[in-house]
């Protein structure tokens, strides 16, 4: 009962901090925070259900020696990270192009004193 009062009580108390806010600065773009999520957890869950059965394919076609479990992990763990690279790529993340126009300009710059 303590506990859910208290759940209640902070929700109730960050709406109003929220509203109060809202009125004080304007917009603080909640669409676009709403879009931003919505785009990061379904990213996260196509990326988190295809990992999973990944996995378990990979475990059981590899031995189930100590480098088997160990290849069948990485091997995962980076498909997982290329899935959730491209799908933010796809989904035109800003965070993502800002990060692949960062690289082209490092290398542009490595290039050029090469």
């Amino acid at each position: 009962g303590l506990a859910f009062s208290t759940s209640i009580t902070y929700i109730i108390t960050l709406m109003t901090l929220g509203w109060k806010l809202y009125k004080k600065i304007g917009d603080l773009g909640a669409a676009q925070m709403l879009l931003s999520f919505l785009k990061t957890l379904s990213a996260s869950i196509i990326m988190g259900v295809t990992v999973h059965f990944l996995y378990q394919t990979l475990v059981s076609v590899l031995p189930s020696s100590f480098i088997g479990q160990a290849l069948s992990l990485f091997s995962t763990i980076s498909l997982g990270a290329l899935l959730y690279f491209i799908l933010c790529y796809f989904m035109k993340f800003e965070e993502i192009n800002m990060g692949i126009q960062f690289i082209q300009q490092t290398l542009q710059q490595k290039l050029k004193k090469a």
